[in-house]
């Protein structure tokens, strides 16, 4: 949101199918499941009676969403006819290669309203090879067209990590802004990859600083302004999942987010899913995952409480692999900064930071140079 109202994220899973079968996928247990029209206004009937958020994202989901089409659609309208009254903006993420002219004419038409994610894996082999040949099947110009703004999912596996530099280039030559991030739950091999990953993210940070006016991916912008005196800050959540983030599956089941529903086998244990509810609401961040006790990044931490209960089946249990490549991308995050506030050229990245953020990151450097160096 580009606002300051509190936001509700709901996630509506349409379908558990998907044409494609991209190769890090973390959904298990698919089958032909999709949802109807009547279980989804049942659920977002009530979900627009909490009155504690000022406005809703809806972000349709699957599997493929498009594959259930005529479903979003309908349902789209039916929210913005019957909830004009609440601020709502809609969204699904897609693979792109469903897109017929009927949904490009309704999507353009609701391009302010509606907004498309696409996953892009990065270059022609790069992505063909992960997502089934799929790239040539994209009209790029459509989503550049309606959401030039909008960065593209891209995903990268072990396999494509030697190549993660070069696929960043390749999507921001299409045209689009980039949000990279690593396969979740995929057999990573820290040791060898840790370093290609730091090499990776070194070519990556040499192009935005040849590059000043260019944003850095979200990858790389790790401010070490909250590294500063980690001592004080909360031990809160890393995500709002549970709370200002709700996920129904095809059936109408509740779940704190959707990365909790990802093993669509596992039968719905409502006793369960509640108490997850209710930890997340009165825990802190270190009591739901008290291995990261003292853990000096921890505000740049991403643990996925989803993946891990889906996973692990437990909300604490996280993937080791994550730890060791957030120390890498703090890490390269600090060298960036320092190049960047010692050299003389304008950076936008630091171009609107007050002075006081200035400092607070020089400080926070000094810490990561301490304590991960």
């Amino acid at each position: 949101m580009t606002d300051s109202r509190k936001t509700k994220n709901i996630f509506i899973i349409v379908t558990n199918c998907c044409n494609l079968r991209c190769v890090y996928c973390y959904e298990q247990g698919k089958n032909t499941a999709s949802t109807n029209l009547a279980t989804m206004k049942h659920v977002l009937e009530k979900e627009m009676q909490d009155m504690e958020f000022d406005s809703f994202d809806i972000v349709f989901h699957g599997g493929e969403p498009f594959l259930e089409w005529s479903l979003m659609c309908e349902l789209s309208e039916w929210l913005w006819k019957n909830y004009s009254h609440r601020h709502l903006r809609l969204m699904a993420t897609t693979n792109g290669t469903l897109l017929n002219g009927e949904m490009k004419s309704w999507l353009t038409e609701n391009r302010e309203r509606f907004a498309l994610i696409l996953s892009l894996d990065g270059g022609r082999e790069t992505h063909n090879r992960n997502r089934c040949n799929s790239f040539d099947r994209i009209d790029f110009d459509f989503f550049l067209r309606n959401w030039p703004r909008q960065r593209v999912k891209m995903t990268v596996n072990p396999d494509a990590l030697p190549n993660m530099y070069n696929d960043i280039l390749a999507i921001r030559d299409i045209g689009f802004l980039v949000n990279p991030s690593l396969a979740m739950e995929v057999p990573w091999n820290t040791e060898i990859a840790a370093p290609v990953f730091a090499d990776q993210l070194e070519l990556l940070i040499g192009y935005y600083l040849d590059h000043p006016d260019l944003e850095p991916c979200p990858m790389v912008d790790l401010s070490p302004a909250l590294l500063v005196n980690t001592a004080n800050i909360p031990r809160n959540r890393a995500c709002g999942a549970g709370f200002n983030i709700v996920a129904y599956d095809m059936y109408g089941h509740r779940y704190p987010c959707h990365s909790f529903i990802s093993d669509f086998s596992r039968e719905y244990d409502k006793e369960k899913i509640e108490q997850l509810f209710c930890d997340l609401n009165c825990k802190n961040g270190l009591e739901l995952s008290p291995g990261c006790k003292d853990c000096f990044i921890y505000p740049h931490c991403e643990p996925c409480y989803g993946m891990n209960f889906s996973h692990r089946g437990d909300m604490g249990r996280f993937d080791p692999a994550v730890c060791v490549f957030t120390k890498i991308r703090v890490k390269a995050a600090a060298s960036m900064y320092t190049r960047m506030l010692v050299s003389d050229k304008d950076y936008c990245l630091l171009r609107k930071l007050s002075d006081e953020t200035k400092r607070n990151i020089i400080l926070g450097i000094d810490n990561i140079q301490k304590h991960l160096i």
